[in-house]
């Protein structure tokens, strides 16, 4: 009988069976299952861990692997190749694995990572890769983008808890205190002339010094913390963008308010920017939890935009004007996104860090800012333009998530001349004033619609006061009911309101303990006052 060279094939050794296939083979030819027992052998996984298993093929090591595994691990082979994976779904037939391990196709592996990255919910803790068989070789870029993807929602799940742990009661204070101010808000509008956005590091001002002339040539979207920086030098800019959520963010905007004409504001900034220009506000709300809460008030009527939290208010500038742009021919150039710093410089000169430390300056403590460049975490790189810079861990996950969002995003261009590499095309002033001269657009603002948005957010605030309003009953024994019924009724008001715990360490879901009661019954307090003043 001829074989079939293209199918994958058992080939008999001196320690059992391995794999031939195109020619290759893909065990050892001489003890295939050497390799993969060494490495399960010396492997220690930890409880609540994602284990991939890589073209598994015969399944070599897998039973010895799953005799060791604690408890709470999910354990997935994947095989991208389809005669690979039709073959091996054969072969794991034989050995009768019990539980506890699922074989996927490329397809299949596709998909559950596209659900893991909507519904990941702290299931796990971290990610195991294991290469099975020489086939991984086959397409080894699949296995090795699956493997960082996954690793990544897991990271940035448990990275967001931390942030939550410390801020979220902050953020859903905030944003149930600005959405007060949601009515008089204005809506997102188009631009379809030229944007420039603007951050607060140093290599926006040479940019803005060289268009200073031709400023209203250029719809300009600039970061809280350079607006001083624009006062100074005596530009009126179109937006200004807000999300820190604590009380100094109000320092920004001291003696600014003529500066900008609108301000485009997280729902979870802080209260008080929101007073500085009511009619001028913009909202949008960031998705800084899968919570239900978040997904119902958007699903509601209240009409309000909503991104993908990135973390930095530079990059949520630019997510904002690919947002506003008419059409993606509307260029749009970046400055002053730096994710950097020079010795002795942390900010674009002006700007709010830097007037901040001239206040506080003297003869021993100048208005220089070394400290910086001189932490254990900061790392010397070669900037865009030839010279040395420091930046830090921080600073480079915020760069390599820029690339990661915008590079392949068309018509956006790096106007600045230091920093780090953003790897998008090159301009200079001279081409930005050519184009910007050529491209005349307007702005197109939308109408507001404030007996509606207020009907909107009077009914959320009544429902939620209400609904939290029996939890205090139900919480206070006040509401007689049997223990069942007092269960389920608790889980059916807390599981959709995370806010009132989503910031407890182990707020990753609701539960009926005592403790975690008790902590949901004190937070009741805070918010039915948000939702009663």
């Amino acid at each position: 009988m001829q074989i079939d060279k293209n199918k994958p094939c058992l080939v008999q050794t001196g320690q059992g069976f391995s794999v031939k296939y195109k020619e290759k083979f893909l065990y050892s030819k001489y003890a295939p299952q050497k390799a993969i027992i060494s490495v399960i052998q010396k492997i220690s996984v930890l409880q609540d861990s994602l284990v991939l298993c890589f073209s598994p093929l015969l399944g070599y090591g897998l039973l010895e692997l799953l005799q060791k595994l604690p408890e709470n691990c999910l354990v997935l082979g994947i095989e991208k190749d389809d005669e690979l994976f039709d073959f091996s779904t054969a072969e794991l037939k034989k050995l009768n694995i019990a539980g506890g391990f699922r074989l996927l196709s490329g397809k299949e592996a596709t998909a559950f990572q596209n659900q893991l990255a909507e519904t990941f919910n702290g299931e796990f803790k971290r990610v195991v890769r294991l290469d099975f068989s020489a086939a991984v070789n086959l397409n080894r870029t699949f296995y090795d983008e699956f493997f960082l993807l996954c690793q990544n929602i897991v990271n940035q799940f448990w990275k967001n808890r931390l942030t939550l742990v410390k801020f979220g009661r902050n953020y859903s204070g905030n944003l149930f205190k600005n959405l007060r101010f949601f009515p008089e808000s204005s809506t997102f509008f188009k631009v379809e002339k030229p944007i420039l956005v603007v951050g607060a590091g140093e290599s926006a001002l040479n940019t803005l010094s060289s268009i200073k002339k031709n400023a209203k040539n250029f719809y300009i979207i600039a970061v809280d913390a350079s607006l001083q920086t624009f006062r100074s030098i005596g530009i009126k800019i179109d937006a200004a963008v807000c999300e820190e959520s604590q009380s100094i963010i109000a320092g920004c905007f001291k003696d600014c308010k003529d500066s900008f004409d609108t301000l485009f504001l997280s729902l979870t900034a802080n209260p008080n920017v929101a007073k500085l220009a009511p009619q001028k506000n913009v909202f949008y709300v960031p998705i800084y939890s899968n919570a239900k809460f978040i997904k119902n008030l958007i699903e509601k009527k209240i009409e309000i935009e909503s991104f993908l939290p990135l973390g930095s208010v530079g990059l949520s500038a630019l997510q904002i004007a690919l947002k506003l742009r008419a059409e993606k021919s509307v260029p749009i150039f970046v400055t002053g996104l730096d994710f950097s710093y020079s010795l002795g410089a942390s900010h674009i000169k002006s700007s709010f860090h830097e007037n901040s430390r001239r206040e506080k300056s003297s003869r021993l403590n100048g208005i220089e800012n070394f400290s910086c460049s001189l932490e254990k975490s900061a790392i010397k790189e070669t900037g865009k333009n030839g010279a040395s810079v420091y930046t830090n861990p921080s600073l480079i996950a915020y760069r390599t998530l820029f690339v990661d969002r915008f590079g392949n995003e068309k018509n956006i261009f790096d106007a600045g001349k230091t920093g780090l590499e953003l790897r998008l095309p090159k301009t200079d002033t001279e081409q930005m004033l050519v184009i910007a001269k050529k491209l005349s657009g307007c702005v197109r603002y939308g109408a507001k619609k404030l007996s509606d948005k207020q009907k909107c957010v009077e009914e959320y605030f009544s429902e939620e006061k209400k609904t939290l309003l029996e939890l205090k009953e139900i919480l206070t024994g006040k509401t007689k009911l049997s223990e069942a019924e007092r269960n389920e009724r608790i889980l059916e008001i807390i599981n959709p309101r995370e806010y009132l715990y989503l910031h407890f360490p182990d707020g990753t879901k609701a539960n009926l303990s005592l403790g975690f009661l008790k902590r949901v019954r004190t937070e009741l307090e805070y918010f039915l006052k948000i939702f009663s003043d």
